[in-house]
């Protein structure tokens, strides 16, 4: 009994090669095919270089922004100098050693996110989360509030930017859904499904060797164009590390057209005509991209509503004017001030009284703000766990961490932030309490912020995670599939 399996098994291995060799053939010498796969490298290749071009010009407006920003620091450090030569000069309304002021506003680092190798890939949160933020010793007002709830969607978190991780989330599943309708139907309604087997293959090989040529073809050339439009739109594939997140973005895109294969092997196997078997894999399109992104959306937001908006801006607004209606009161005596009041004498100097005002500032917003952040960090859990009802959403959120400009990233930035600020608040906390005024060699050993990527573990178990979410399902289908598969020549109505 072994031996004439085996003997048989062979034959019908050797035939499943040949089949999706000669299917490859076939695929390569359609035309429709061809044009449609054609077409479709072009919208990639489009939506490569406007992705690029949307990175660059965020990369550009941030590098303006700190060359200004270090230019201004330094107009203040050589003031400082000029100052130093001098003697008895008194402290000026923006005078560069009055360590309130210079912490405040004078020597004020601009702080960035650096732009990933794939960052034309996706847009993700890059225009809804701030990547460069003015770190001062007051309140970080205005990137709190900036900050936006977590979206969930790819049109929705792609922030309007027509990118590859639009293009292969939303349009990448139709051109499988056009290559896939028919892998069964289509060759019965031809008549040649019983020819074909007529050889010594079986329905559930025919179906998936088909299917492997097709999901080859559209792998192997989608891939492809992805990797040239990253180099054609500025991405770093060279760069230290990037060869990790392009394994990553090709895993992402095989599993995600494996998954829509899987997909339309269990419609075919249902024995439905090709066009009822078109119509319902378009409708599992729709309802994968749109309609369930949108209610997790809802769901997230009703389970986690983020705190009012107005409370914040209110609370901000009221300590701000309160704070600055006190610095305006310091600041009208500020400038005739000659000397600043000795320690110990029982008196605020008004460098001490502008640093009060901005602690009292920043502890009566700490709260709201506290509230709100940890709001969005609720339903971005939120998300990260449900984002498995739609494969839509998995890789959107994949391709967002490959660019490096995710969720995760962003409040990894954030929180170095923090740190940093609370360091830059020390600094010069210390010389207002001592009534120290700042010398060219303080400004010389300022706090400076060293951005430090997250481990590439917590990326890969991420990802990887992600891959998982979109394999199983695929692999699931396909098993639940193959009973279906043995039944030949059978055609619903």
């Amino acid at each position: 009994m072994t031996g004439p399996r085996s003997v048989n098994a062979a034959p019908r291995r050797s035939l499943l090669g040949t089949l999706v060799r000669l299917e490859l053939r076939l695929l390569l010498s359609d035309r429709n095919i061809s044009f449609a796969l054609a077409f479709f490298a072009i919208i990639l290749g489009l939506s490569a270089w406007l992705g690029g071009r949307h990175a660059g010009v965020h990369e550009d407006a941030i590098r303006a922004a700190s060359v200004a920003q270090t230019a201004a620091v330094e107009s203040a450090r050589a003031q400082l100098w000029e100052l130093e030569r001098q003697r008895d000069v008194p402290l000026g309304a923006r005078d560069p050693r009055d360590p309130g002021v210079a912490g405040h506003e004078l020597a004020v680092p601009l702080v960035t996110l650096p732009a990933g190798p794939l960052a034309s890939v996706s847009a993700g949160l890059r225009d809804v989360r701030p990547h460069a933020i003015r770190v001062t010793t007051g309140a970080q007002l205005s990137e709190s509030l900036s900050a936006a709830p977590p979206l969930i969607g790819p049109s929705r978190q792609s922030s309007g930017a027509f990118d590859p991780a639009f293009v292969f989330v939303v349009l990448f599943p139709l051109v499988v859904i056009a290559l896939s309708y028919d892998i069964l139907s289509g060759e019965r309604e031809r008549g040649t499904l019983a020819l074909l087997l007529s050889q010594p293959l079986t329905q559930r090989q025919l179906v998936l060797g088909k299917a492997l040529a097709r999901a080859t073809l559209l792998i192997v050339s989608g891939v492809g164009t992805a990797w040239l439009g990253v180099l054609v739109s500025g991405g770093r594939l060279f760069s230290d590390g990037a060869w990790v997140l392009t394994s990553l973005y090709t895993a992402g895109i095989a599993s995600y057209a494996l998954f829509w294969f899987a997909l339309a092997i269990a419609v075919n196997a249902r024995g439905g005509a090709s066009s009822r078997n078109a119509l319902i894999l378009v409708g599992l399109w729709l309802a994968f991209t749109v309609v369930v992104p949108g209610l997790l959306r809802v769901f997230v937001e009703s389970r986690y509503p983020p705190p009012s908006r107005v409370e914040l801006v209110n609370e901000a607004r009221e300590a701000a004017e309160e704070a600055e209606a006190e610095l305006g009161s310091i600041e009208g005596t500020h400038g005739a001030t000659t000397t600043s009041p000795k320690a110990g004498d029982g008196t605020l100097s008004p460098m001490q009284r502008a640093a009060t005002v901005q602690e009292e500032l920043a502890k009566r917003t700490e709260p709201v703000v506290a509230a709100f952040r940890q709001q969005l960090e609720a339903q971005q859990a939120q998300v990260s766990r449900l984002q498995y009802a739609s494969p839509a959403v998995v890789l959107q959120e994949m391709l967002n961490d490959v660019a490096g400009t995710g969720s995760q990233r962003q409040d990894h930035f954030e929180r170095q932030v923090d740190a940093f600020q609370k360091r830059w608040r020390a600094f010069f906390m210390q010389k207002v309490d001592g009534r120290v005024q700042l010398t060219s060699a303080d400004w010389a050993s300022l706090p400076a912020f060293s951005y430090e990527d997250e481990p590439l573990s917590e990326l890969l178990t991420r990802t990887g995670v992600g891959l998982l979410g979109l394999l199983l399902p695929a692999l699931l289908l396909v098993l639940w599939a193959l009973p279906g598969l043995r039944q030949i020549g059978r055609l619903s109505t």
